[in-house]
């Protein structure tokens, strides 16, 4: 633990030297430790990493004014708010998710999301913000949750990596909805409409992954090459793909 005092004496020797990463890991120093990160943020715009893990959030006028400087701080880019909250973070979830448009990775491991909390981070992510990982492991994610982010997921052409490993109240009927938002439904057209750039971790089937050096079009390619190749094995193409697509009539 940081004492008030302390924090002082880092913020005044932080206040003369640059940094590229500020982490406050597991201080039960409350407020005053909000207003040092802030502080410190605010005198150094060259910070691109902020961790505040294992500290509790509650919301007040300092944690606003941390917020407040996270959106405009001109280079942080990954944030670690793991194991901060000792109940669903909804207002949190609901207020910061609006202001963060710059930031690029976010761990919220450990925060007992589920419900309208997935509900704000499925709405964010439909956005299409600039976000390329999310880290949602070992939160209360459902089947319900894990459908509402596999349709946010189909409109999101950035996220790259999406991890939902331990939310063992998840069960195959969410991770099919998940692996359909990566592969389609088996027809062509939902193979070639699905997301081609998000690789998701989860524990069921391990990870449904899109090849993460390759262009979303690559990814989209060697789906419909590797679907149709599986049905011309099986001298079913015309049968199981292309009557799929065509009206009964």
């Amino acid at each position: 633990q940081l004492t008030p005092a302390v924090l002082d004496m880092l913020g005044k020797a932080l206040k003369e030297v640059g940094f590229n990463e500020l982490e406050l890991i597991y201080n039960d120093s409350g407020r005053h430790l909000i207003s040092f990160a802030t502080k410190a943020l605010q005198d150094n715009d060259r910070c691109q990493i902020l961790s505040m893990e294992g500290n509790q959030y509650e919301s007040h006028d300092e944690n606003e004014l941390l917020l407040e400087t996270i959106m405009n701080h001109p280079s942080l880019r990954k944030l670690s708010m793991k194991s901060c909250f000792n109940d669903s973070p909804r207002s949190f979830l609901g207020e910061a998710l609006r202001k963060f448009r710059n930031i690029t990775s976010m761990d919220l491991t450990s925060n007992l999301i589920s419900g309208e909390s997935v509900t704000y981070i499925a709405n964010f992510l439909e956005t299409n913000p600039c976000m390329l990982h999310l880290n949602l492991s070992s939160n209360r994610i459902d089947d319900n949750d894990a459908a509402k982010i596999a349709t946010a997921l189909v409109k999101n052409k950035r996220l790259r990596l999406l991890e939902l490993e331990c939310n063992h109240v998840m069960t195959k009927v969410g991770e099919k909805q998940l692996r359909k938002t990566v592969y389609g439904d088996e027809t062509l057209n939902s193979i070639s409409d699905s997301n081609h750039i998000c690789e998701i971790r989860s524990d069921w089937s391990g990870t449904f992954c899109n090849g993460s050096r390759d262009t979303p079009n690559v990814n989209r390619r060697w789906k419909l090459y590797d679907t149709l190749s599986y049905h011309h094995t099986k001298f079913s193409n015309v049968l199981e793909l292309v009557d799929k697509e065509l009206p009964n009539d």
